[in-house]
C-alpha cells in the first residue's frame, strides 16, 4: 500500500509527461492542495498560476481544462501505519549524508555546491567527501539577512510579513523588530509594549510605523546596508561566477533561496538559483518557481506526508547533527567575511558534535560508488531515530541544546519536556511548546533522567 493517497490529476499529468522530472503524483498532490489553499485565503488569484508551468508543463489554461476532468486530491491522506523499523545498531547521519550528497551531485549536475552555513556547512563537506571530483564550498547566510535584504522598500509590506511572521515559528518582541530593521533608537507605536510579543492584531499598525518619518529613512539604510553585505559575500565565495549557483541546505521552505533570488534580480544579477535539500515543503515551489529548480531528498515538496510530519515535527533532532556550534551570523565585514556573535551552545557539545560528524564523513568518504542509501531506506533510518531512538542515543542526543530564537525562542534541551504535568501517555502526541523530541523524552522520563 502506498503511504498515501495519489492525486488523480496527478497521475493524469505524469502519465502524459506533463510533470518536472522526478515529480511524484504524491508529491503533486501536496502542491496541489497548498495552491488551492492560498487561493481560498485570498493570497493567489488561481491555484494554477503558481503551479504552471513551475511544477506542471503547460499553460495554466491548459491545466485547468484538464482538471476538470478530474476530481481534486483527498482532504486527509490515510497512511498506513509505520512499517518495521531497521535496526538501531546502525549509524544514521553517515548513510544520511552519502545518500543525500549522491543524489545532490545528480540533481545539480558539474560545477561547485554551496552548503548555507550554519547547518549547510556538514552537508557541503559530504558532498566533497561522497563524490570525488567535486567541490562543497561554503556560503555563511541566514534566513533572517536575506529576508531583509530581499525588502523591495520600507514599503513592502509582503516582504515584511514574510520576515516578521511567516518565516518564524515563535513571534518577535516588538524591540527585535525595531533591532532587526535598523530603527532600536526610535520608541514602539503608540500603545505598544516594546517587550511584548508581535500580536497578529498589532502587525498593520507595526507595518505602517516602520513606513512612516524617520524609521521609513532607518528600514531604507537598513536594507541596503544588508544587501550589501550579502552580495561582498557571494562576490568574495566566488558564488556569483558560474551560470548557476547551487545550494545545499536542510531545507524546508527554501526561504533563503527565494528571497536570495528577489535580492539579485533586484541588484541586475540574473543568475538562476538551485537548491538541493534534505527537505522540502510545499512553500519551496515559490524558490521553485522564481530561481531555477530546488528539491528534497527525504521529504520532496512535502511528500511523502506521513513521514514529512515526523520529520518536520522532530527537525530539531537532525539540525543539532549537523549544526557546527558557530554563533548565529549578525552581517558581513568590509570584504565580505561572515560575522557572527559568540557560539550558543556549550563547548562540550560542540566537542561531541564534532566527533560524531568527523565519523560520519569519514565513513561517507570510504563507502564505495552504488553503495549509498535510496532516499527510501534513508527515510527509514531517520523515522528509526526520531520515533524509536535507543536509550543511548536518547541519553547522548537527548540532552543537547537546540538554539534557533525564530522557531522555538531560548534554547531548549531536545528532549527537555516543558511542563511539570507531562506524562508518558501524553508525550506522544505532545506539541512542539511541551517537547521537541517525544521518543526521546519518553525515553528518559522512564528512567528518571529529566
Amino acid at each position: 500500500m502506498a503511504e498515501q493517497a495519489a492525486d488523480p490529476l496527478g497521475t493524469a499529468l505524469a502519465e502524459r509527461g506533463l510533470l518536472i522530472e522526478d515529480l511524484s503524483p504524491e508529491a503533486f498532490g501536496v502542491l496541489r492542495r497548498y495552491a488551492g489553499q492560498l487561493a481560498a485565503d485570498g493570497i493567489l488569484a488561481d491555484p494554477w498560476d503558481l503551479l504552471a508551468p513551475a511544477v506542471v508543463r503547460a499553460t495554466p489554461e491548459e491545466v485547468r481544462r484538464l482538471a476538470a476532468a478530474f476530481p481534486g486530491p483527498p482532504l486527509e491522506f490515510p497512511c498506513e501505519p509505520d512499517p518495521a523499523l531497521p535496526s538501531p545498531s546502525g549509524d544514521v547521519l553517515a548513510p544520511l549524508l552519502a545518500g543525500y550528497a549522491r543524489w545532490a551531485r545528480q540533481w545539480l549536475g558539474e560545477g561547485p555546491a554551496y552548503g548555507l552555513m550554519r547547518d549547510g556547512g556538514l552537508l557541503a563537506d559530504a558532498f566533497t567527501a561522497a563524490c570525488p571530483g567535486t567541490v562543497g564550498r561554503r556560503l555563511w547566510l541566514s534566513r533572517r539577512l536575506c529576508l531583509v535584504a530581499a525588502l523591495a522598500s520600507p514599503d513592502d509590506r509582503e516582504g515584511l510579513v514574510n520576515l516578521l511572521v511567516r518565516a518564524r515559528g515563535h513571534p518577535p518582541r516588538l524591540a527585535e523588530v525595531s533591532a532587526e530593521l535598523g530603527v532600536a533608537e526610535e520608541g514602539p507605536p503608540a500603545g505598544l509594549d516594546p517587550e511584548a510579543l508581535l500580536a497578529s492584531a498589532d502587525l498593520p499598525a507595526v507595518l505602517d510605523w516602520l513606513a512612516a518619518g524617520r524609521r521609513r529613512t532607518g528600514v531604507a539604510a537598513r536594507i541596503g546596508a544588508v544587501r550589501q553585505g550579502i552580495l561582498r559575500h557571494l562576490r568574495a565565495a566566488g558564488a556569483l561566477d558560474g551560470p548557476m549557483l547551487s545550494l545545499l541546505d536542510v531545507g524546508y521552505a527554501a526561504t533563503v533561496q527565494t528571497a536570495l533570488a528577489r535580492l539579485l534580480a533586484a541588484e541586475g544579477i540574473g543568475i538562476p538559483l538551485r537548491g538541493a535539500y534534505l527537505a522540502t515543503t510545499p512553500g519551496a515551489v515559490w524558490a521553485h518557481r522564481a530561481s531555477g529548480s530546488a528539491r528534497g531528498f527525504l521529504v520532496d515538496f512535502g511528500a511523502p506526508v506521513g513521514f514529512a510530519a515526523k520529520v518536520l515535527r522532530c527537525r530539531e533532532v537532525i539540525e543539532a547533527l549537523l549544526a557546527p556550534g558557530d554563533g548565529p551570523l549578525v552581517g558581513h565585514g568590509p570584504d565580505g567575511e561572515p560575522l557572527t556573535a559568540s557560539p550558543v551552545l556549550p563547548a562540550d557539545q560542540r566537542a561531541a558534535v564534532a566527533d560524531v560528524q568527523r565519523a560520519a564523513l569519514a565513513a561517507v568518504a570510504a563507502l564505495p560508488p552504488g553503495m549509498e542509501p535510496s532516499a527510501g531506506a534513508a527515510r527509514a533510518l531517520v523515522r528509526r531515530l526520531l520515533t524509536a531512538p535507543t536509550a543511548d542515543e536518547a541519553a547522548r542526543i537527548g540532552g543537547w541544546l537546540y538554539d534557533d530564537p525564530a522557531t522555538i525562542g531560548p534554547p531548549r534541551r531536545l528532549a527537555e519536556i516543558v511542563s511539570r504535568h507531562a506524562d508518558l501517555a501524553a508525550l506522544r502526541d505532545a506539541p512542539r511548546d511541551l517537547v521537541l523530541w517525544p521518543a526521546a523524552a519518553a525515553l528518559m522520563l522512564r528512567s528518571r533522567r529529566i
